[in-house]
């Protein structure tokens, strides 16, 4: 069974002694209003974080990705690390194997992702991001052997559709797109898939908190990162063209990119992966919005055509998501 306060669902677990419902630093709030502000956070961190992403990677053009991912790496587990210092939160309670395989996935996520960005234009690698339904019924078919609603191939033939007709609306006004960057963007795609249902089994099974799985997730990762760094090479041409201003930039970056990644699971902890996958749909619809705006793009027919069908079939996707939930709890309930 579950509870709601204000309107948030509440899972009723057995929580461990000391644990804290909602968020630390803003527990004179009361849980809904905590819920609001985090929702918020998160759409004004993200549009901040993805506007300094398109002007660092696709704008600047800067060339060193394996060195960008592990700067990420580095940071988000030197902010998660003070900010568990600082809070009191002590100790592990997800299992190490479980932070392995999700460090493993969330780093290859962000050099996929960092990498289609020199082949492909920012808004088409939002959309990418915005259809985990793909790989998550591509998984469950070949793997799980589950089967799916008409609804939910619906989805998944607009979202197909719509990605293709966005891309080719990509290619037809930039000079840098390159297939390769589809590619890339897809498997950034399905590790973000991946990433999001170890977090929340991290946090639901084993009642991990947000700044556990931030620290431990990009920890073990950055460490297993570095030595790939200097085996490309890519360490010493880094330095070889050593610049200030670029540093300053993913320090700043990456600051904004981890407040809004920890906002993203304050969501889901005091809510669900539902309402959590609802808010983030609604920042990434709004960061195309304004980067087709800020940075001067040409919209195609391809452009608007493609982007309404890739979120209608997203929201086509929640609606099943949340029809499947009730009919759960009502089978609760009834038995």
């Amino acid at each position: 069974m579950e509870s709601t306060v204000s309107g948030v669902p509440q899972q009723q677990k057995k929580r461990p002694e000391g644990h804290y419902e909602g968020v630390a630093f803003l527990r004179f709030l009361p849980l809904g209003a905590q819920f609001v502000v985090c929702v918020l956070l998160v759409i004004f961190l993200q549009g901040a974080y993805t506007y300094a992403q398109e002007l660092l990677f696709s704008v600047e053009k800067f060339p060193h990705r394996w060195y960008a991912t592990v700067w990420q790496g580095g940071l988000y587990s030197l902010f998660a690390y003070t900010m568990r210092r600082s809070s009191g939160d002590r100790g592990r309670r997800g299992p190490f194997r479980d932070y392995v395989v999700l460090s493993s996935v969330v780093f290859m996520g962000r050099f996929m992702g960092v990498a289609s960005l020199h082949y492909i234009d920012f808004t088409t690698r939002v959309l990418f991001q915005s259809s985990k339904l793909i790989p998550t019924m591509l998984v469950g078919l070949l793997y799980l052997k589950k089967s799916y609603t008409a609804g939910e191939y619906t989805a998944v033939f607009m979202l197909v559709t719509g990605l293709s007709l966005f891309s080719l609306g990509d290619a037809s006004v930039s000079t840098s797109f390159n297939v390769l960057g589809v590619v890339l963007a897809g498997g950034d795609a399905f590790s973000d898939a991946l990433k999001s249902s170890i977090q929340e089994h991290l946090m639901s099974s084993h009642s991990a908190s947000t700044l556990e799985v931030a620290l431990y997730s990009n920890l073990s990762g950055c460490l297993c990162a570095i030595p790939i760094l200097i085996f490309t090479g890519e360490l010493a041409a880094v330095y070889e063209t050593f610049s200030l201003r670029a540093h300053i930039a993913l320090i700043a970056m990456y600051l904004i990119g981890y407040l809004a990644s920890l906002s993203v699971l304050y969501v889901l902890k005091l809510s669900d992966a539902l309402i959590s996958a609802m808010v983030t749909c609604f920042r990434k619809f709004m960061s195309i919005v304004f980067s087709f705006f800020i940075f001067s793009k040409v919209a195609t027919i391809n452009h608007v055509v493609g982007g309404v069908l890739c979120f209608v079939g997203i929201a086509v996707q929640i609606w099943i998501k949340q029809r499947n939930r009730q009919a759960r709890l009502f089978a609760k309930q009834k038995y």
